[in-house]
């Protein structure tokens, strides 16, 4: 059933963000929760053009696990091939994609439109948009 159905389409300005932080020389991951095939995924990214914006594909439906099962976070790390501490883990869901990765020693990002969640570590940034990723990446090589 899941190949049947498309995923979602992809914001077109996360789209060019994703092709800006690729061209500049960071590995991308795309690391998500999901019962589709790997192949609608990669379909889908092929569609928009993104494709090949991605060093690699971690995905549930392939790992076994979600998020915020260890081993997913571990998958993660092996895919980026760099140190936990080197990897910025950008999501919109606060335990899968912020406090999950925090705990599994890598740095994270939420994307949230309502602005900060009480409570967040105040280690994890927040960012409205994957569009003001490039700035949020910017302030982080100034600090």
């Amino acid at each position: 059933m899941f190949t049947a159905v498309p995923d979602a389409e992809i914001d077109a300005r996360a789209a060019q963000t994703l092709r800006e932080l690729h061209d500049s020389g960071l590995v991308c991951v795309l690391a998500c929760d999901t019962q589709r095939p790997e192949s609608v995924r990669r379909r889908t990214l092929r569609d928009s053009g993104i494709a090949d914006c991605f060093d690699a594909l971690v995905l549930s439906s392939t790992v076994g696990v979600r998020k915020p099962a260890a081993r997913f976070y571990a998958a993660v790390i092996e895919a980026a091939g760099r140190p936990a501490a080197e990897i910025l883990f950008v999501g919109d869901t606060p335990a899968k994609d912020a406090v999950g990765p925090r705990t599994h020693g890598m740095r994270a990002a939420l994307i949230s439109a309502e602005g900060r969640p009480a409570g967040l570590d105040p280690a994890i940034g927040v960012i409205s948009h994957l569009a003001e990723l490039p700035a949020y990446l910017e302030g982080l090589h100034e600090r």
